[in-house]
Parts: C-alpha cells; structure tokens; sequence
C-alpha cells in the first residue's frame, strides 16, 4: 500500500533487495539480499519476517486423489523484533540483511504438463491497528545434473523370430541445445517382415499423488526410414539437437522428468522391437 511522505508517495514501502538481479540460483547456494521498509511516521512493528518458499505442484483432474502438494523449501527468517516492549522503528528507510542457504537436493523450478515447481520470498511487516504489509519476489532454482556416469549406451531388442536391432549412443549426458549423434544396427530383420525403423528423441514427465503416477510424452524430434527391403547389418545414423528451451532431467518428491532415445522397428503381424535408452540432459552453462 502507498506510504505519504513530505518527499512524496512511496509506491512500494516493503521491499526485498536481492544481491543476484538474475535471481537465478543453483541447489546448494545461498540467497543474499535485504528487506529495505520505508516508513514515513514512527512505528511500532509487532516484526518483520522474511519467508522462503518453494512449491511443488502436481495436478491431473479435479479429484483429490489426483492432487499433490509438498513444499521441498519452507523456511521463515525475523528480520526484526522488538527487543523491549514498546520499541519503535523511526519514521526513514531501515534495511535488513538476510541469507538464506538452498537444500543441495532441490528439484528444479519447473512448468510442465502435470507438474508445476516454483519458488519465492514472501516479506512481511505485521503492523498493530494497521493492514500489514507485503512483498514478494521469485526466484528460478536451476537443476542439479544426475550422479551418473558419461559412458557409451547400447541396447538391444530381439525377438524369439530372431530379428535384432541395437541402439547405439557415443555418451550418456548431454546438454541443453547440444547434439546428439548415434546409429541403428540392423543386425537381423527377418525376412521381408520389417517395414519401417523410427528413432526417436522423447522426454517423459511423469507425476504422482496419493500412490498414482501418470506419464506424458513429449516427442522432440525423429528420424524415420522406410524399409522396403533391409539388408542385413546395415546401419542407420542419426542426429538429434536437444531443444535449448527445454527442461533438463530431474527428480522431485513427486514428479520426474527424464529424456530418452527410443528406437523401433515395425514387423509385420509381429511385436515391434524397440530398444530405449535413458539418457541425462542437464544445463547448457
């Protein structure tokens, strides 16, 4: 609310000063800045809190048991408190320092499908006889990159007819708009029975409530090639560009978002083969 000074109107007399303008911080890191309260009369503040939040949000339908909320950060900081009942801060701009350190496992902020993940602080100044004020500001917390290790990927996927594909990835980390180069074996493709090979590059988001997870696909790019006859053993490379807008892959209470290479070949009359690959995606700094 508007504070009356003799300088002026005050538009914003709570304010929160962050150090980082960015306002974009990696798990593990501590948030500095300052509550700055700009009061033009002598006042008699009950306290002034800082509160640190972060929201984890997944939804699917209107039913509860669709629903989930947890708070994977939830911290409350006193700016100021009164120290002797009755004490007074003077009419002027008074600022208060705070640092606030972020969980090392904090899940990404986030907007996807089934999902929501988003994070803040909430200031306020409690103010007897009075409507207290308010302000808030959001902060983006960047994802942590999977312990796992960067190595080459193959995987296989046969059938009892003996057709065979192998699925082959040079590494297995890969970051925001960078390329990823691999190839297809057709090691068998049964006779005159195989007729299309279709790679593809999908991220999956998965999101639980109440011991019910759910799943959306997201297809970011294939490559596909018509098998009128394949010869045994050919190879098959492709390229894909992980798009740089995209979510890289991470873990939270209850949603999950991971990335993937996924190769088919369609039989005839027959269950396709596919061979899957999980791959990790991470920041592109």
């Amino acid at each position: 609310m508007p504070v009356t000074s003799k300088g002026g109107t005050i538009s914003n007399p709570l304010r929160i000063e962050l150090n980082n303008p960015d306002a974009v911080y990696q798990p593990g890191e501590t948030i500095y800045g300052q509550v700055a309260l700009t009061l033009s009369n002598e006042q008699h503040p009950r306290r002034v809190t800082l509160h640190a939040i972060g929201t984890e949000f997944t939804n699917w339908g209107t039913e509860p048991a669709y629903i989930a909320r947890t708070h994977p950060l939830d911290a409350t900081l006193d700016m100021w408190t009164p120290k002797r009942e009755g004490e007074a801060l003077a009419a002027g701009t008074h600022t208060f320092p705070f640092a606030i350190g972020l969980p090392a496992r904090l899940p990404p902020s986030f907007d996807g499908l089934l999902t929501e993940i988003g994070y803040g602080l909430k200031a306020k100044a409690d103010l007897p006889m009075q409507i207290d004020l308010h302000a808030d500001v959001g902060f983006i917390v960047l994802a942590v990159a999977p312990a796992v290790e960067d190595k080459p990927i193959t995987i296989d996927a046969g059938d009892e007819a003996g057709r065979l594909i192998s699925l082959e990835l040079p590494r297995s980390v890969y970051r925001l708009g960078e390329a990823i180069g691999g190839a297809v074996h057709v090691v068998r493709p049964g006779a005159g029975q195989s007729r299309r090979l279709t790679v593809e590059l999908l991220s999956r988001e998965r999101g639980g409530a109440q011991g019910v997870w759910t799943e959306y696909v997201e297809r970011e790019a294939d490559f596909r090639v018509e098998l009128e006859r394949v010869v045994e053993g050919t190879t098959y490379p492709f390229t894909f560009k992980v798009p740089d807008s995209a979510a890289p892959s991470f873990s939270g209470e209850h949603s999950v978002l991971t990335w993937h290479v996924s190769a088919r070949l369609d039989v005839i009359r027959a269950p396709d083969l596919i061979a899957d690959a999980i791959i990790a995606v991470v920041e592109s700094g």
